[in-house]
């Protein structure tokens, strides 16, 4: 399934992604990073993305400026939740 973000998303995405990365390592909190050739920010944009992207697919009411740390469970519907992770594709789509 291809889930396309509108460019209002894509700048909310790239906003939240930059508040994110800078409220965790100030935090003290340590990137789960596995790529080494991307960025904190980068990482962070990936992972919102992909948030944006199931929210979207589910119908879940979803912010993604939502502040402070989670613990793991990125969306909920209802009582379940889902641990999304986002995959960036040769051709710098992303896919979860």
């Amino acid at each position: 399934m291809l889930v396309k973000l509108s460019e209002k998303e894509i700048s909310n995405c790239k906003q939240a992604a930059t508040l994110r990365w800078q409220l965790a390592r100030a935090s003290g909190v340590a990137n789960q990073r596995r790529d080494k050739s991307r960025n904190d920010n980068d990482l962070d944009l990936l992972g919102i993305k992909a948030e944006v992207c199931v929210a979207k697919i589910f119908e879940i009411d979803h912010n993604p400026f939502q502040l402070g740390i989670d613990s793991g469970k990125d969306l909920w519907l209802g009582d379940y939740f889902n641990r999304r992770k986002g995959y960036l594709l040769p051709n710098r789509k992303t896919a979860i």
